[in-house]
């Protein structure tokens, strides 16, 4: 859990998921022109890096320390996936395609072009992409304070590691261009740039950049860079990960350093986006249920003649609106463990 003293880092989680949300559950074209989905992934991966740094604890082992990143992360996600994991085995009939969603394992080869297995998308929940990462990044940390756990040498072990790792895949396969949710395969993972969030994240925590002082100035000056890196990378930058480097992640890390060092942000907005920041791992799980079920829904609206764009738009709004009001229950339920309380309540009473 982020410790109370860096209120903003919610505020921040919580824009993070309603980028996501937003790019994925908006009309195609403007989701496609202002690729906000990728501003929330630099954010959510600069988070992890800064988080994990500012957690870090020397007394806890190894062990004890990817046991509860699983625990935090994975039940959660097979639970709030678990449709999507069962549709596409319907639809793929593939037992292998099945166990890589079940233990977000990474393909030896992906050939989305292909259509391997019936479908397009590596992964059956396909915001989960992200959590292979982050399982990638907890692995090298793990590695680290099985080495040596003092938080300066696990800081330095995870960045040399992934920094090394990252320049050996590029010059042994090359870079695809791709971003990572394109083919989520062990090469990919290794060689995608993205994963400098990771390490500019653990670098904004470890190596300070505090007592920021809170100017308005400052804050007006961010969206106008971020324009300027994004209209840069739009012209002519065909890589799409230099594209997301140029356009996502520098803006982000500058926005999110400088929101982790500020003063809180208190008001009727922060406020609603902090407790969206409480259920964002929910939210950014959960609506990619309601991003597959749009095409569903689009294409059987298509058949009937009710494929008009003030239909589409009303559909996508109410699947937004379910999104936030589904998962804030579910963060509840599972994250929260309500449901595992109410059962045990339930069988106390019952015996």
């Amino acid at each position: 859990m982020i410790r109370k003293e860096i209120y903003n880092l919610q505020i921040v989680r919580g824009l993070a998921a309603l980028c996501v949300v937003l790019e994925h559950l908006s009309p195609r074209a403007v989701a496609h022109f202002f690729s906000a989905g990728q501003v929330g992934v630099s954010m959510f991966f600069f988070l992890s890096g800064y988080i994990m740094m500012h957690t870090f604890r020397e007394d806890q082992s190894a062990g004890a320390f990817i046991k509860n990143r699983i625990k935090r992360i994975y039940p959660a996600y097979l639970i709030l996936s678990i449709p999507l994991i069962l549709y596409t085995l319907h639809k793929t009939g593939s037992l292998t395609y099945l166990l890589h969603n079940l233990f977000l394992i990474p393909w030896t080869e992906w050939d989305r072009e292909a259509l391997p297995y019936n479908w397009s998308e590596s992964m059956a929940n396909p915001a989960a992409w992200t959590l292979v990462y982050e399982f990638y990044f907890y692995l090298l940390l793990c590695v680290g304070k099985t080495l040596l756990n003092k938080k300066a040498f696990v800081f330095s072990f995870t960045t040399v590691a992934m920094l090394a790792i990252l320049i050996a895949t590029n010059m042994t396969w090359g870079n695809d261009g791709y971003l990572g949710w394109h083919g989520v395969t062990f090469k990919s993972v290794a060689g995608n740039l993205a994963l400098l969030s990771f390490i500019v994240g653990m670098c904004g925590r470890q190596l300070g950049f505090h007592h920021v002082k809170k100017n308005p100035a400052v804050f007006l000056l961010i969206p106008v860079a971020m324009l300027l890196l994004w209209l840069m990378a739009r012209q002519g930058v065909t890589n799409l990960q230099i594209r997301d480097l140029l356009g996502s992640c520098l803006p982000s890390w500058t926005f999110v350093l400088l929101m982790a060092n500020m003063e809180d942000f208190k008001g009727f907005a922060y406020d609603k986006l902090h407790a969206i920041g409480m259920y964002s791992y929910s939210l950014y799980l959960f609506h990619a249920n309601f991003y597959t079920a749009k095409w569903i829904v689009f294409n059987n609206l298509a058949r009937v003649g009710l494929d008009s764009s003030p239909i589409k738009v009303a559909v996508l709004l109410l699947f937004i609106a379910l999104s936030l009001f589904i998962s804030k229950h579910l963060y509840h339920l599972i994250e929260r463990g309500g449901a595992w309380k109410m059962l045990r309540s339930r069988s106390v009473r019952a015996g």
